[in-house]
């Protein structure tokens, strides 16, 4: 667990974003949803979830686990279609360490579309 103390002038200080930021409230969710603690809260609420995701999450899941996601995914952005723009104009080398985060090398396999990036339309036609 992690305890952070704020002053009164700490308080004071603090901002709100203008807008929820869709993308980065998405990730935040599917993080929560496959997280591996047995909080019984909200174990009925991660299986009715997982089973109504669509196929066209499965993308999205493969790049955010219970504990982490790549960088390039966290955007903060007043729209999913601008949130979308934005990861996908990131640099290369974020998004290829974001996968290497995701799927380090010799211990899990990176999903197929992941490695040709051609078989992510396949899930785009779902």
């Amino acid at each position: 667990m992690l305890r952070i103390h704020l002053s009164t002038d700490d308080l004071a200080r603090i901002r709100f974003a203008p807008h929820p930021a869709p993308l980065y409230e998405l990730n935040a969710a599917l993080m929560m949803l496959y997280r591996k603690d047995s909080d019984p809260l909200s174990a009925r609420w991660r299986q009715r979830v997982r089973r109504s995701l669509p196929g066209s999450s499965r993308p999205l899941r493969n790049l955010v686990s219970g504990l982490r996601c790549p960088e390039f995914v966290i955007v903060s952005s007043a729209t999913v279609a601008e949130g979308q723009g934005v990861a996908r104009s990131s640099s290369p080398g974020l998004i290829r360490s974001g996968i290497e985060m995701m799927y380090p090398a010799g211990t899990h396999t990176a999903p197929q579309w992941i490695r040709d990036p051609r078989k992510k339309r396949e899930w785009d036609a779902q």
